[in-house]
């Protein structure tokens, strides 16, 4: 029978241990950081799969586990972020997490989006153009910013140049 060999006295049949043998289908392919495991039973074997993988229908086969279309990924925005989605990204075996515009995955961990302070780290674009006297003020808020100029200048159309503001012309 399948999964039984005749042992040395020529007589019996005795387990057949296709994990030792390698005469064993558990695979997984060509996909990462993934490892098939071989579980001995008797008159044949079973396959079994590393975290993150998951056997596919023919019993053999590891798959990927999609956990962003599972739901098992715990990517999320910290408390009161509204306008925040987090995004789940299905990797071999894991996930990872990014976020939406305005907002990074935070220091404290891999899964929580924060938002960007785009006026403290310096990645707004509010200019003065090289106006003489003029200062771009950025205003953060959630998930975005904005920009103001100092006293004698107003914010053009684009909402980020600062320009020259004409008192004369306006009485």
């Amino acid at each position: 029978s399948p999964g039984y060999i005749v042992d040395t006295n020529k007589i019996t049949c005795i387990d057949e241990n296709e994990c030792e043998t390698g005469a064993h289908d558990c695979t997984c392919g060509a996909l990462a950081d993934c490892t098939a495991s071989c579980t001995n039973i008797p008159g044949g074997y079973t396959c079994g799969c590393s975290a993150g993988f998951t056997l596919s229908n023919d019993g053999f086969t590891c798959v990927d586990i999609d956990e962003c279309v599972t739901g098992t990924d715990d990517c999320v925005c910290d408390s009161g972020l509204l306008e925040c989605e987090p995004v789940c990204i299905n990797t071999d075996g894991a996930f990872a997490c990014d976020c939406s515009v305005g907002y990074q995955i935070g220091t404290a961990d891999d899964i929580t989006c924060i938002d960007i302070d785009e006026c403290t780290i310096g990645s707004h674009e509010c200019t003065c153009a090289g106006l003489a006297g003029c200062t771009p003020v950025c205003n953060n808020n959630v998930g975005s910013y904005t920009c103001d100029c100092s006293p004698g200048f107003v914010i053009d159309g684009d909402g980020l140049t600062c320009n020259d503001y004409d008192e004369c012309a306006t009485g």
